[in-house]
């Protein structure tokens, strides 16, 4: 049964800290790790962008790094807590998540990345497990590629180390989620749904990739090149001296 807190004051985004991952498993395409509230442990040397909602609501979301999110069936961004549907993650201070943030009521959200991506990072509420439990799905060109479970999570967070159990939203019942992708894979796509109200999550931590120039802006840039190519070579060429009279 999912315990709901009351809102505090405070809201911070995970920072990155050089920790250890508190548990992991892998597939074939990606790698996955839980550490302990807020904190995300991104590969080496990543540029992070955190796809904060600045809107409430079921309207489709679009960021400037090339992410777009929709939501169907009762998903919506939220704030706050509201008994019975959903409740704020908890950070790794104790304190609730006071942002907006993602709920899936029973329904999903579909996150769809414009090239392939290698590292996600999310702060994934109560952990709750069985069959109707918080499930995120990965794809890449349409086929899956990784899932990972309220129950995957509960087993990687340990919650007896915690002595909560599935559900729980207070302090020791949100963890943060890290994905990596592996052996040359990645994702283009993630879905997070629920059967059960709901799955909440926060501060969708990603390594947007550099955007590609379209082929309108590059043909300038290469008439640019040739023309300064061509001025280069002029100035390189030796004049030719007019005959003596």
């Amino acid at each position: 049964m999912r315990l709901h807190v009351s809102a505090l004051r405070s809201c911070i985004l995970p920072a990155a800290l050089a920790a250890l991952p508190a548990a992991a498993w892998a597939s074939p395409m990606l790698s996955f790790s839980s550490t302990q509230e807020g904190v995300v442990v991104p590969p080496a040397g990543v540029s992070l962008a955190t796809l904060v909602p600045m809107t409430l609501g079921t309207a489709p979301l679009s960021f400037a790094n090339g992410v777009s999110v929709s939501f169907a069936n009762g998903a919506q961004v939220v704030n706050g807590d509201k008994g019975g549907q959903y409740a704020m993650p908890i950070q790794a201070n104790g304190q609730a998540y006071t942002g907006n943030y993602y709920s899936t009521e029973l329904g999903s959200i579909s996150f769809h990345f414009a090239s392939t991506q290698t590292y996600l990072g999310l702060l994934w509420g109560s952990l709750d497990s069985g069959s109707n439990g918080n499930v995120l799905t990965f794809y890449k060109s349409g086929v899956q590629v990784g899932r990972v479970t309220g129950a995957d999570m509960l087993a990687l967070a340990g919650s007896s180390v915690h002595g909560f159990t599935s559900g729980y939203q207070g302090f020791g019942g949100s963890f943060f989620l890290n994905v990596y992708g592996v052996n040359g894979g990645g994702f283009d796509a993630m879905t997070a749904t629920s059967l059960m109200p709901s799955f909440e999550f926060a501060a969708v931590t990603v390594d947007p990739p550099s955007p590609v120039p379209e082929p309108a802006s590059v043909a300038p840039l290469a008439v640019g090149l040739l023309a300064l190519a061509g001025l280069l070579v002029r100035r390189r060429t030796p004049r030719r001296m007019a005959p003596a009279a």
